[in-house]
């Protein structure tokens, strides 16, 4: 291994290192990322081989990343100059703290051979193993929240990658005292290997994790909506019931020729089917509860709803879909203040598709508040898309300027 190639390793490892930092930012393409990484790297690359002094080193890779990466990436350039600062700091703080502590204890270096900071291969080696663990702390720390990780789970990636680091460590502090240590490029070689394991260990140990918490929110979504089905499928029947026994006494009273009792009991049938139609009785149900829980809440939900060419859609669906988006904007509106509150459900068939749409009017000075708070919220707008797909439809959310409005569009069979 040559001084050349070891500076274009690290250069390539650094670019790698800002890019891990990116991982949690929604990216808009592979080759956007492709191309991001190797303008990064040539324009290190030519910094290096130019000998530019270290705040030139540390300055334009950090403008390239604010112009370039929001063609790369849906964030912020101040977000991105600041993930570009970070990377960079740490690169200089681990070099830095790997020098001194090996001078402070007087070790003798594996290799003498020096990248263009002037720094032994093997301390570098020691060095970006510690800058990608702190980068990982770090990354975990941004997005603690968003992603609702548990230091239960990060635990064991930081033991993880403790344990890697302990080792790399060990192996470069003694290394130098084994016999044919002359051999260096086989020691260098092993160290890499050892670098590229401590680094494999936390991505696949974070991925584990990761897949693990996606599949018990999958098994939490599922026991969620089947027991609001089932909530459904209940108060029908329970509705069903109580008009079946009204009906009944009607026949009776009637029978009997009792004209106060007869009136008292057709008001009563009339309270109970008193509701919004729909054209389909499973959603009359839904709609029938979302209005009384609305109004409790003071808020007036109006309905322009005919469901009758809906008979393909299962009421699983009907329930994930009304029940969810319903209950998210009562959600959103309570949390609103000095408006009027107020939801908007429209549904019906226009030509070949089923079209549902919701508005509800929100608070952009409290829109940031109600994404923080409410991770059931987009959980449920999550199951939401989920039956869409079914029914291959589409699915769209629209923020105007004090609205915010869901459209759904179903493909109606040619059997309906």
């Amino acid at each position: 291994m040559t001084a050349a190639m070891a500076d274009v390793f690290m250069t390539c490892l650094e670019i790698f290192y800002l890019l891990f930092l990116l991982g949690k930012e929604k990216g808009k393409s592979r080759m956007a990322k492709v191309i991001l990484f190797a303008s990064l790297a040539a324009v290190c690359a030519g910094m290096r081989n130019l000998g530019a002094p270290v705040f030139l080193k540390m300055a334009v890779p950090i403008v390239l990343v604010v112009m370039a990466g929001v063609f790369a990436y849906e964030t912020g350039r101040i977000k991105l100059g600041f993930f570009a600062v970070v990377s960079l700091i740490l690169s200089y703080a681990s070099e830095t703290a790997v020098k001194l502590v090996w001078g402070f204890f007087d070790r003798p270096v594996l290799s003498g051979l020096m990248v263009s900071k002037g720094v032994p291969v093997s301390l570098m080696i020691v060095a970006k193993a510690l800058q990608f663990f702190l980068l990982y702390l770090i990354r975990a720390g941004i997005y603690y929240r968003t992603d609702h990780i548990s230091r239960y789970e990060i635990f064991p990636v930081i033991l993880s990658g403790l344990s890697f680091l302990m080792v790399l460590i060990a192996i470069n502090t003694n290394m130098a005292y084994i016999p044919g240590a002359e051999d260096q490029m086989v020691l260098l070689a092993g160290d890499v290997g050892i670098l590229a394991a401590f680094i494999l260990s936390i991505l696949f140990t974070e991925k584990y994790i990761e897949v693990k918490r996606i599949s018990e929110e999958e098994k939490q979504k599922s026991m969620q909506l089947e027991l609001q089905y089932q909530y459904y499928v209940r108060k029908k029947e329970d509705m069903d019931s109580v008009r079946q026994i009204y009906h009944d006494l009607e026949n009776h009273v009637r029978a009997l020729e009792q004209p106060e009792r007869y009136s008292r009991i057709s008001h009563g049938i009339q309270a109970v089917e008193d509701y919004y139609k729909t054209g389909n009785g499973f959603l009359d149900v839904i709609i029938a509860d979302k209005m009384r829980k609305a109004s409790n809440k003071q808020i007036r939900l109006e309905c322009e709803i005919d469901f009758s060419q809906g008979s393909f859609v299962h009421p699983f669906d009907i329930s994930t879909i009304f029940g969810n988006l319903l209950d998210n904007a009562v959600e959103a509106l309570e949390k609103t203040e000095g408006e009027e509150k107020y939801i908007v459900c429209k549904a019906g068939r226009k030509r070949d598709f089923l079209i549902i749409m919701v508005v509800n009017p929100y608070d952009r000075i409290k829109e940031g508040h109600l994404k923080r708070k409410s991770y059931m919220h987009g959980f449920g707008l999550k199951n939401v898309q989920d039956s869409v797909k079914k029914y291959e439809g589409n699915y769209s959310v629209e923020k105007e300027s004090d609205t915010f409005k869901v459209s759904i569009l179903l493909p109606v069979p040619n059997t309906v």
